[in-house]
């Protein structure tokens, strides 16, 4: 449990770090850091999504408490599809929400995939 209280703190302030003295105008409109996070049903793993560098996608990253560097499992464009969400249902299996967004008679439509 130490491991992984660790691990949650390291992901929380790694960015806050990087930041320094912060506009409130710029933070206001900024993203999240960490968008969603899930942990595995043996308390072992750590999925969660980050925002890219550019744009409005995400990246699915997972970790090994204790362990092993983050690893990137999938990344979304944030345009054509979006990362809705993921949950574990077993220790080595996640489940993710992805929404597809489609162009349909000059309007934009998102529909859940």
């Amino acid at each position: 449990m130490r491991n992984l209280l660790a691990a949650l703190a390291a992901l929380s302030a790694a960015p806050l770090a990087a930041q320094g003295q912060v506009d409130p105008a710029v933070a206001f409109g900024a993203r999240e850091n960490v968008e969603f996070i899930a942990l595995s049903p043996d308390g072992t793993r750590v999925a969660y999504a980050v925002p890219r560098a550019t744009g409005q996608g995400s990246r699915l990253m997972t970790i090994e408490v204790g362990g092993t560097p983050p690893r990137d499992v999938i990344a979304v464009d944030g345009i054509a599809q979006r990362l809705g969400g993921c949950n574990w249902v077993s220790n080595a299996r996640l489940v993710c929400q992805i929404y597809a967004v489609t162009q349909s008679s000059a309007r934009w439509r998102t529909r859940a995939g």
